[in-house]
């Protein structure tokens, strides 16, 4: 397990652009929040495009996440 002392209270996020869907132009952030979690639960609720990303991450660290964890 890696530690860490990260204040997340000051995290924030990227905004991204978009239209909704009656043709107003809006922002959101990219990232809707910030929390710490296990292996177990980032798996379940990470977006599959980045699941490649976490388990590169997971197997420098030496950490073997088990199975998702479901209903997160």
């Amino acid at each position: 397990m890696a530690e860490a002392d990260l204040d997340l209270s000051k995290a924030s996020s990227n905004t991204f652009e978009f239209t909704d869907r009656r043709g107003t132009p809006r922002s959101a952030p990219e990232i809707d929040a910030y929390e710490y979690c296990g292996a177990e639960v980032a798996l379940a609720r990470i977006h599959k495009s980045l699941l490649p990303l976490l388990h590169e991450a997971w197997r420098r660290l030496d950490i073997n996440p088990g199975p998702p964890v479901s209903g997160t």
